[in-house]
């Protein structure tokens, strides 16, 4: 009646790192699917494959995505919005911010182990060439790739270059 409902035949848990990216999971299930398909289907064929009731309290699903949910909110944590970006990052649209100043593309993140006391979540700040935003839980993500609207994509550093130059004018 609905997508992944039903008996299961088998099952391989896959890893998933604190920074891997929707693709790269993707890549891993679809591998561990070729596997479990090598072993299950001649069962499948024959009809003599074992079946375990799926216990619904156990499967997560997500209701059809839109656009806007790719918008940042900076009153999460660094945790969610770091989980948020490397979600919906390549190929697919993005996640998306206007702290600044116009529609940004966050493509890539990193958890530094900073605190941002004292701070207000959307809040930006620069250090060394690296680019920070706080979020709600008091900690800062750092930007790693941007893109602003109807612009390249580009490298935190240069984005930081870029703003230190147009404050000069």
């Amino acid at each position: 009646p609905r997508a992944d409902a039903g008996d299961i035949v088998d099952q391989e848990a896959v890893p998933i790192g604190p920074d891997d990216t929707a693709i790269e999971v993707q890549r891993r299930v679809t591998i561990a699917a070729v596997r479990i398909l090598e072993r299950r289907l001649p069962d499948l064929e024959r009809g003599t494959a074992g079946r375990l009731r799926q216990d619904e309290s156990q499967a997560t699903t997500f209701p059809r995505r839109r656009p806007e949910d790719g918008r940042i909110d900076w009153m999460k944590s660094s945790k969610q919005v770091h989980d948020l970006v490397r979600a919906v990052t390549h190929p697919y649209p993005g996640a998306f911010t206007d702290v600044f100043g116009a529609t940004t593309w966050v493509w890539k993140t990193g958890l530094p182990s900073l605190g941002a006391h004292d701070n207000f979540p959307g809040q930006v700040r620069t250090e060394s060439g690296r680019l920070f935003v706080a979020c709600g839980d008091d900690r800062y993500i750092e930007v790693l790739t941007l893109q602003r609207e109807a612009e390249e994509e580009m490298e935190a550093s240069r984005f930081v270059d870029l703003l230190k130059v147009a404050a000069r004018r």
